[in-house]
């Protein structure tokens, strides 16, 4: 897996067990936009696509059968009747589903964050 992807999914862990630290509460949009910002950070500034770890846009889209250029945090957003908080831990449950369907390591529950 590479560099960029395992921080990716790391900092995503992280805000999960911690989204009041990170955010100040459970919300999808306060989650993507904090993770654009992150991401911005550890690419140094090089365009790239920010909205998701690779694969992720394509997946929510799919699995939902969206065919517009609305991103993954919206689309959970709108599934989710707009309810932040209710779309902030549907996004957990798609993602450990899109993790274990790529073969990507999930960490487990007890490893601590120190953050």
């Amino acid at each position: 897996m590479a560099k960029t992807i395992e921080k990716e999914i790391e900092i995503l862990f992280k805000i999960e067990r911690k989204p009041g630290f990170y955010l100040g509460r459970e919300s999808i949009s306060l989650m993507m936009a904090f993770f654009r910002g992150y991401l911005l950070g550890i690419t140094n500034d090089k365009p790239k696509p920010i909205e998701s770890i690779a694969g992720f846009q394509e997946y929510i889209a799919k699995r939902h059968s969206i065919k517009t250029s609305h991103s993954w945090a919206d689309i959970i957003l709108f599934m989710e009747g707009n309810d932040e908080r209710r779309a902030f831990r549907s996004f957990y449950a798609y993602f450990y589903e899109f993790l274990k369907d790529k073969g990507y390591e999930i960490p487990c529950e007890s490893s601590e964050d120190t953050a």
